[in-house]
């Protein structure tokens, strides 16, 4: 599952493409705060659920990233989760940013 988000706000022209990586429970939780944050800075997004799964998973979403012209993977959710996300990013040539919800914002 994948959502794509265009930003509204003016974009940065030095900001690309982002590719949000997390589980169920994150995306619930934060894509209010991705939708706004992410709009701030004028960054498109697309939010990919990943299920923690086989190399065959991480390979198709390090492959959506570079179709999407991602210039980094955000992960959200469990440190399983991230270690996933540090996976993709690897294979996908990007940097990786953990979204830090340890104060609920």
């Amino acid at each position: 599952m994948s959502r794509t988000s265009s930003a509204s706000a003016s974009p940065d022209s030095s900001l690309g493409s982002a590719l949000i990586v997390a589980d169920n429970q994150a995306i619930a939780r934060l894509a209010p705060q991705w939708a706004v944050h992410l709009a701030l800075v004028g960054r498109p997004y697309r939010v990919r659920l990943l299920s923690i799964g086989s190399p065959s998973e991480l390979e198709a979403v390090a492959a959506e990233a570079t179709a999407f012209a991602a210039d980094v993977i955000i992960a959200a959710g469990s440190e399983r989760l991230q270690a996933s996300a540090a996976q993709v990013a690897t294979l996908a040539g990007l940097p990786l940013v953990v979204w830090d919800d340890s104060e609920g914002g």
